[in-house]
């Protein structure tokens, strides 16, 4: 069989000319013409990086504003409810939230920092702030006073005044959030604090003088008059929502074990609590167990092969993960 090769299409067409009269093509007599190769374009010079800044106090009515979406400033008929499960003002108009965290010490900015931080906020369509982190440390970071232990710090309280007001000035609400990572010490009177959970969980839904204090906090708070709008914070339609204890449940704390790991007067007190409610509600235990058990099916069979391990490990794959180790 021939062999066949391609030739590029400028080496082929070299070796065939067409005379002007319109003869039969005919072999050239010298060497075939090689086209030049054009030379590769010299790369351009790699431009410098330049400065691509977005100014953090920018408020213009530019192209990029979306301002127009949030109505300001906030008056009475924006205070907000909910109606068939969703936000609404006052007018019935519906409120979807678009919002971010302030953490510590940004809750508390000067003055003039406050008024640029609203501005540009309501230009890029945030209308809610959620006030976050400030019971964590004392000032300036947090809210409480260095001198007078559990009360708010003037200062502090006046920069965080003057903020809220800006933000309504702007249409923007705010979510208070209270307890969220206060400790609770021996300052306090609290025995064995240092063995307590952190950020002052857990043990603060039923210790009655953690919850005493969760209380004195809320009402400095929400009693409290801002000589900026006017109004109390618990009056202000400018307060949308208030959040009374972040990420803190007992369910999760009965379930990784931080309940059995409570210093035993917190946990004799967190027993006793729990048995007079169910003798409340229930009278008995042998009633108890019976609305417990109303509803209860029996199982069924167990489709776990060797269960109950007589056979050792046999049968099961074993996983150790995270540096835990199991047992059998």
């Amino acid at each position: 069989m021939p062999e066949y090769r391609l030739l590029p299409l400028a080496i082929v067409s070299a070796f065939l000319t067409l005379p002007a009269n319109g003869q039969e093509p005919v072999a050239p007599t010298g060497p075939a013409p090689v086209a030049p190769i054009p030379a590769e374009p010299a790369p351009e010079a790699a431009q410098p990086p330049f400065p691509f800044v977005i100014p953090w106090d920018d408020a213009t009515d530019s192209a990029t504003s979306v301002a127009f979406l949030n109505p300001a400033p906030l008056t009475e008929k924006s205070r907000i409810a909910v109606r068939g499960g969703h936000f609404v003002d006052a007018t019935g108009r519906r409120v979807r939230f678009l919002g971010c965290n302030f953490t510590f010490n940004a809750n508390f900015p000067e003055h003039a920092d406050a008024e640029k931080v609203a501005a540009r906020m309501h230009k890029l369509g945030f209308n809610i702030v959620r006030l976050h982190h400030m019971d964590t440390e004392d000032a300036p970071n947090g809210i409480w006073d260095t001198k007078a232990h559990g009360k708010l710090d003037a200062d502090q309280l006046d920069r965080l005044d003057y903020l809220v007001n800006q933000f309504s000035k702007q249409g923007i609400y705010v979510d208070l959030n209270l307890h969220v990572a206060r400790k609770f010490t021996a300052r306090d009177g609290f025995e064995d604090a240092d063995k307590l959970p952190g950020q002052g969980k857990v043990v603060d839904w039923f210790e009655p003088r953690m919850i005493a204090l969760q209380k004195d906090y809320a009402s400095q708070f929400l009693n409290h008059l801002n000589p900026y709008t006017g109004r109390r914070w618990g009056a202000d339609p400018a307060l949308a929502l208030v959040e009374i204890n972040n990420e803190d449940t007992l369910v999760g704390a009965a379930l990784s074990r931080e309940i059995d790991d409570l210093p035993a007067s917190y946990r004799s007190q967190l027993l006793a609590q729990w048995n007079r409610w169910l003798i409340g509600k229930y009278g008995s235990t042998k009633k108890m167990l019976g609305f417990w058990n109303q509803n209860r099916r029996p199982m069924g069979d167990n489709t776990l092969r060797d269960a109950r391990f007589t056979d050792e490990t046999r049968g099961w794959d074993l996983e150790a993960n995270g540096g835990f180790v199991g047992g059998f």
